[in-house]
């Protein structure tokens, strides 16, 4: 029975933890692949430490997602290039065109100064996980997440400093409508690249399963969490 065109990840991803440690009890009558979704699932849920082992997995299938290509070189592109040169290219825009006005808006100042160290803490965060993401480090995928919770979350605090500093009207409603705008595109760009780190099969084959492989006799349960 042909066992490849079924996706494991998101089959065992609705599964109960009795059911995912049924699998592993039964690693010898089960497809491989199942078996290691299984475990990348347990690990997922901290049912199973970080170094437990996989099964040797299909050389086939490992060649296929065992690299950075397709949508995860599209990210890391966006973490390593795009984010720097759209953090930068915004830097620059106020202190092109407020250098007239800053004199008179103390409050405009403080308000670049305050959002612009956040941005420039942004971007260095998203270099940091580019680089892991392209260099295959360990945690890779854990860094690349926080990121874009901190992303959101600047996004958020993004879209309410301007209610911390006293603009007038005029400066006020663009800055809010500014922010606005940042928070939803953030929320579109983590949600869906969220989603990928966590459904992605060549984001489980690069990261977990090519890192984490051994021979089918060095698994067992023994390195279950109690």
């Amino acid at each position: 029975m042909r066992t490849d065109y079924y996706d494991w990840p998101k089959i065992v991803a609705v599964k109960s933890n009795e059911d995912l440690k049924q699998i592993l009890k039964n690693k010898e009558y089960e497809p491989v692949d199942k078996v290691n979704s299984a475990i990348i699932e347990l690990k997922k849920r901290n049912i199973l430490d970080a170094d437990f082992p996989l099964l040797e997995n299909s050389e086939k299938q490992i060649k296929k997602y065992d690299s950075v290509g397709g949508w995860l070189l599209l990210l890391c592109f966006s973490l390593l290039i795009g984010t720097p040169i759209r953090t930068l290219y915004n830097l620059s825009l106020p202190s092109i065109e407020s250098l007239g006005i800053l004199s008179d808006n103390p409050s405009l100042k403080s308000f670049l100064v305050v959002d612009g160290v956040l941005a420039v803490v942004i971007m260095i965060l998203s270099i940091r996980a580019g680089i892991a993401l392209w260099t295959n480090k360990p945690k890779a995928v854990k860094t690349t997440k926080n990121y874009l919770l901190v992303l959101l979350s600047y996004s958020v605090i993004a879209a309410f400093l301007p209610f911390i500093f006293d603009f007038s009207s005029a400066y006020n409603d663009g800055l809010v409508l500014l922010g606005a705008e940042g928070f939803i595109k953030s929320t579109i760009y983590v949600g869906i690249w969220y989603w990928y780190l966590c459904d992605s099969k060549r984001v489980q084959y690069t990261y977990f399963i090519q890192q984490d492989n051994k021979k089918p006799e060095e698994c067992s349960l023994d390195y279950e969490k109690v």
